[in-house]
């Protein structure tokens, strides 16, 4: 479907959907959003901004569980064990969830990802041929790592753009009662 020049003014630029994956039911989602406005309301947390805030949060952890899981059942160890580095290089670099991470970010990770399969899969092509070794998966060792630091720099960035919006929202809030009270007096 092509969209309508005139149609894209209003949408909300500063939402932006995860796509619905077949692994994640719409059961899953609702109970998950159910059980999250109860936590906040047992803490007295009632403010709309802090549901859309937490529940973009919650959706997003979901979506990122359901990616890691499904690349996961996807990878050969066998190829991540031989040749690490170029695995998980074309891991971070092709993957589609990972667009909005910079480059360098995904080749510092690459690399430490790719040192710390070596090291824990020492010797893999001596352990293929005798069978003598405790048995290293690669793709659970790299994919692990390279999902949890994409997700604490995405954690880190909301956490900026959050409280940016906030402290702007504030900042213009307090300009409007400033205005009210001058033209009080």
């Amino acid at each position: 479907m092509q969209e309508d020049e005139s149609d894209s003014g209003i949408k909300n630029t500063w939402f932006d959907p995860i796509d619905p994956q077949a692994s994640i039911s719409q059961k899953e989602v609702c109970d998950l959003h159910f059980q999250l406005f109860a936590s906040l309301r047992d803490k007295q947390r009632t403010s709309l901004s802090e549901f859309v805030s937490f529940s973009y949060l919650a959706s997003l952890d979901l979506f990122i569980n359901a990616t890691m899981q499904e690349d996961y059942e996807n990878c050969i160890n066998m190829n991540a064990a031989k040749k690490p580095n170029e695995w998980v290089t074309k891991f971070v670099s092709t993957n589609p969830i990972f667009l909005m991470w910079d480059n360098d970010s995904k080749l510092e990770v690459a690399g430490t990802t790719s040192e710390a399969i070596t090291n824990k899969c020492a010797n893999t092509q001596a352990c293929a041929e005798t069978g003598a070794c405790q048995a290293c998966n690669a793709c659970s060792i790299g994919i692990a790592q390279v999902y949890s630091s994409f997700e604490a720099d995405l954690n880190k960035k909301f956490a900026a753009t959050f409280k940016a919006y906030s402290e702007d929202m504030f900042n213009q809030l307090h300009e409007a009662n400033l205005a009210l009270e001058t033209t009080a007096v």
